[in-house]
């Protein structure tokens, strides 16, 4: 993660304002959510395996909503190209 924001960083510094900035600094938050549903994918199974159902659900409805505003991101960076 902490590689990730230094991208994000180093975006912020090396584009001026606009679409390119926006465009970078999408991927930059997109590649953090990527690495957030991964994680809720292997808490996920280490539910199923440990038949926490309750907990299962509670990730999996967190993880819905990540994907949502990943979807979001992906609209949003079509509209910038």
């Amino acid at each position: 993660m902490a590689g990730i924001l230094d991208d994000a960083q180093r975006d912020a510094k090396s584009h001026q304002r606009g679409a390119l900035l926006d465009i970078a600094l999408i991927g930059a938050v997109r590649k953090a959510l990527a690495a957030e549903i991964v994680s809720f994918d292997t808490a996920i199974a280490l539910c199923q395996a440990m038949k926490a159902r309750a907990a299962e659900a509670v990730l999996a409805a967190i993880q819905q909503e990540d994907r949502a505003l990943d979807d979001g991101l992906v609209q949003r960076l079509a509209a910038l190209t």
